[in-house]
């Protein structure tokens, strides 16, 4: 199995039907005929192409006399994948990656494309000056592809920083430019370039360890004796793993001994800080990462309600509290977000509830990069009314003195900020005790939290 041509019908998957990536990952690498070092090169072209699409199409702009808008999907995302192995990735020699992908867009059956494939490819390639520069040369001709590594062109790929400052971080950062725009007026250049190449960056994977059965310590010895590299990471129970590793084949993940987690998640149910013997409400709680949190610091002792819309999805957190071994949990199917609120039996009884509400993602785009493809703005003012909703529904769900937790892993204000503030205007009694903004870094996610006495 050709693991570019898996990468590009992948691609164009993504982008045909509006379906996510890891989704159809998840499936494709389930294939048993695909190698290991086949299935690390699949997810790479995948995500890399996702998370660098406006760079790889201002690269391919140069150097195509055809409009990208014009050619077929198919041959576009081929010639995505080209540019990404040619300029971000050292292990494989640039003239491989130009032949593979002549050889696959005639094996995808655009055999009339290949000799425009391979004229564009190797212009490209030609101009660049130097691959794996410390330095950028010209910020408009320098690709930044990691911390003092630069692939800088002969020729311009970018506009200028000076005349044109949002798209210049849009292109060279790879982030649609409105979103560029909103986080300049924020965080100034440094930070939104910050900001942008910390959403590009590969996230490892971070393993929560279950504190009800066994510590980091143990849990690391076990992936040690097993020859996986594993370190502890920022957070209580927080152990980092490498990105291409199978999470369903680590050893202790059958016993339940863990589950995958992002370290900026792991802040939420710590933040509410519920204690054993407690009655909790988690809303939108699917797939269960905090559920199963707010459960471990409570020992597994007390009371969770777990709701969520959906039916499906409120199944993994039942087979995530199988898993692990977990007995305080009962779920709810419902929607929080009804014009009716709550179902009865769920309102004023809660000593805390927890809202993580969906939001537009901007504070994980780098483990879920096609979202910044999918956003507008209309989006995040769609999420913020949602947003606004469920917050009244999650402190229905309290009880006088209860503490609630409003959460989102986006960094946007109306998400956040402008959300707490119109409901605490508008609630008598209700009382802000504390409230956070972490924003996205290399080894992290970023997001919102606030924490209210009712």
């Amino acid at each position: 199995m050709n693991p570019r041509q898996l990468a590009v019908t992948i691609l164009v998957r993504v982008e045909e039907e509006d379906a996510f990536a890891q989704d159809l990952l998840d499936r494709a690498l389930e294939n048993p005929r695909l190698l290991p070092a086949d299935r690390r090169l699949v997810a790479e072209l995948v995500y890399g192409s996702i998370r660098h699409r406006l760079t790889l199409d201002s690269i391919l702009e140069r150097f195509s006399k055809t409009r990208l808008d014009r050619l077929d999907y198919p041959v576009l995302e081929i010639l995505r994948t080209a540019v990404y192995q040619v300029v971000f990735l050292d292990r494989i020699p640039p003239a491989a990656a130009v032949n593979e992908a002549v050889q696959l867009t005639k094996a995808m059956h655009f055999k009339s494309a290949g000799g425009f494939v391979n004229a564009v490819l190797r212009n490209a390639m030609r101009d660049i000056e130097e691959r794996a520069a410390e330095t950028a040369a010209d910020p408009r001709s320098a690709v930044f592809r990691r911390p003092e590594s630069w692939c800088n062109f002969r020729s311009e790929i970018f506009p200028s920083p000076e005349k044109s400052p949002a798209e210049f971080v849009a292109c060279a950062y790879s982030h649609p430019a409105w979103l560029v725009e909103r986080w300049l007026k924020r965080y100034g250049s440094e930070g939104t370039a910050t900001l942008c190449r910390a959403d590009n960056e590969v996230p490892g994977i971070t393993a929560r360890v279950n504190s009800l059965k066994t510590t980091a310590v143990d849990l690391l010895a076990k992936f040690s004796e097993a020859g996986v590299w594993a370190e502890p990471g920022n957070q209580p129970n927080a152990i980092r793993l490498p990105s291409h590793v199978r999470v369903d084949e680590l050893p202790g993940f059958g016993e339940g001994l863990f589950v995958v987690q992002d370290e900026s998640a792991m802040l939420v149910a710590q933040f509410l800080g519920p204690k054993p013997g407690q009655k909790v409400l988690d809303l939108c709680a699917a797939p269960g990462g905090k559920t199963t949190h707010l459960a471990e610091l409570m020992r597994d002792q007390g009371e969770i309600v777990a709701m969520d819309l959906s039916a499906e999805r409120v199944k993994m957190i039942e087979e995530n509290c199988r898993r692990l071994g977990i007995t305080s949990v009962q779920t709810v199917t419902a929607d929080a977000a009804r014009p009716e609120g709550l179902p009865e039996s769920l309102r004023g009884g809660f000593d805390a509830v927890l809202l993580d509400a969906p939001c537009s993602n901007t504070g994980v785009l780098a483990r879920r990069p096609e979202a910044r493809w999918r956003l507008s703005p209309e989006a995040i003012s769609e999420c913020a009314a949602r947003q606004g909703v469920l917050l009244r529904a999650a402190l229905s769900g309290a009880r006088p003195g209860a503490t609630v937790v409003y959460s989102t892993c986006a960094i946007e204000p109306e998400e956040n900020e402008m959300v707490l503030r119109t409901v605490l205007a508008e609630t008598p009694g209700l009382r802000l005790e504390e409230e956070k903004l972490v924003l996205p870094r290399t080894s992290a996610g970023g997001g919102y939290m606030a924490r209210m006495r009712t």
